[in-house]
C-alpha cells in the first residue's frame, strides 16, 4: 500500500518532529476521515515514512527587468503534479506572444537610389 496524506496547517516546524511525533500528528488530524484512513494510519507504525513541509512564496511581481519567473517558480502547483516543465513552456509561449509586438522592430529602410546598404 502507498498513500499520501496532505495536511494544511499554519503550524510551522512539523518537519522537525521525530517519527513518533509525526505519526501522532497525522493520526490526530486524519483519524475521523473513515474509508481506508484507519488502515493507512495503522500502517504508519511499520511503513516507510516520508514527511516534509511545503511552502509558497507570494511575490508582488513575477518579473524584474528582463528576468521573469516561469513554470513551478511562478505557479503554485503540487510537487506531485509533475507539470513544472509544461508550465514553463506554456508560460514562455504566452510571454513571447504578449511581448512580440514590443520586440518587433521595423527593418531599416533601404536607400531610395537602389544602392545596397553598406
Amino acid at each position: 500500500m502507498a498513500a499520501t496524506l496532505t495536511l494544511r496547517t499554519p503550524i510551522r516546524g512539523l518537519e522537525r518532529l521525530d517519527r513518533a511525533g509525526i505519526v501522532t500528528t497525522l493520526r490526530a488530524n486524519f483519524t475521523d476521515l473513515g474509508w481506508e484512513t484507519p488502515c493507512i494510519l495503522a500502517a504508519l507504525d511499520d511503513a516507510p515514512l516520508h514527511f516534509e513541509a511545503l511552502g509558497q512564496a507570494r511575490l508582488p511581481t513575477w518579473s524584474r527587468g528582463r528576468v521573469v519567473l516561469l513554470g513551478d517558480a511562478a505557479w503554485a502547483t503540487s510537487p506531485f503534479a509533475g507539470i513544472g516543465a509544461t508550465l514553463a513552456v506554456t508560460g514562455g509561449y504566452v510571454l513571447a506572444g504578449g511581448s512580440l509586438p514590443t520586440l518587433t522592430r521595423t527593418p531599416p529602410s533601404r536607400p531610395t537610389n537602389g544602392a545596397c546598404a553598406p
